[in-house]
């Protein structure tokens, strides 16, 4: 102990002045440490939309409407089509926000971002090791370190994504609706269909079709809007929201018996 902290005895049992305030002093500076290490977690882990954090994630429950722990995002109201989708999505901490509180439903998703909400939704273990077959996918960026080469390492061992070619993915480009129904199939294992089985949509894709025709039939498509329309654009960027309620379909196996 240093010799002016020690208590020297007094006429009285308080303190001295001098103690008290350094004492306020020391307990001032911890809370704006901590305030500060929030902060700092809080900014590194939302900035492109996906959660940082790396623990386990439960793949039972019924999710009509999110859990408790649900970020509130100022631009998905209760009445947005895909609200409970997002909200479940985000108790489980797959997927977070932006730093202004919203999520962005409508916009793009890309395959880099698609690669680890996916990875993260099926709880498949990246160590760090992993190594990515596609020279064109980052190392790291932002402060989660495996992101995005070491998701997309485990999609394509996991033969969720091809990639765009034989040494590429493409990570920076948006995902279309044909190629998030099929890395969805992909990664659900689903089950062969009847012979004789047509979906709502006509053949659009030798590649897409028979995924995308397979994920109907077992329910994986239900909640995405206008799929049973006519005209369906498969071709048409795949927003946050769909990808959203894919990967709450996924992780909820709607599979028919």
């Amino acid at each position: 102990m240093d010799e002016n902290d020690r208590m020297v005895p007094t006429c009285t049992s308080q303190p001295r002045p001098a103690l008290r305030r350094r004492g306020t002093a020391l307990l001032l500076l911890m809370a704006i440490l901590l305030m500060l290490v929030h902060a700092v977690t809080a900014c590194g882990s939302a900035k492109d939309g996906t959660s940082s954090t790396t623990g386990s994630v439960s793949s039972t429950g019924d999710a009509a409407s999110p859990g408790p722990d649900a970020q509130q995002f100022t631009d998905v109201p209760a009445t947005h089509p895909y609200f409970a989708e997002i909200g479940d999505l985000s108790s489980r901490g797959i997927i977070t926000g932006f730093e202004d509180g919203s999520f962005r439903p409508d916009d793009p998703v890309t395959r880099q971002q698609f690669a680890k909400l996916i990875v993260k939704t099926l709880e498949l273990p990246v160590t760090g090791a992993e190594t990515c077959p596609f020279t064109d996918v980052p190392t790291q960026i932002g402060s989660d370190p495996f992101y995005p080469s070491k998701y997309v390492a485990v999609c394509a061992v996991e033969g969720i994504t091809r990639g765009t070619g034989r040494t590429t993915f493409s990570p920076d480009d948006t995902l279309s609706r044909a190629q998030l129904i099929t890395m969805v199939a992909r990664a659900a294992a689903l089950s062969d269909v009847p012979a004789g089985y047509t979906p709502s949509f006509a053949d659009f894709s030798a590649d897409h079709y028979p995924w995308a025709r397979r994920a109907h039939y077992h329910g994986l498509l239900d909640g995405l809007e206008g799929i049973d329309e006519r005209g369906y654009a498969f071709w048409n960027d795949a927003s946050r929201g769909e990808a959203a309620v894919l990967l709450y379909a996924l992780l909820h196996k709607k599979q028919t018996p």
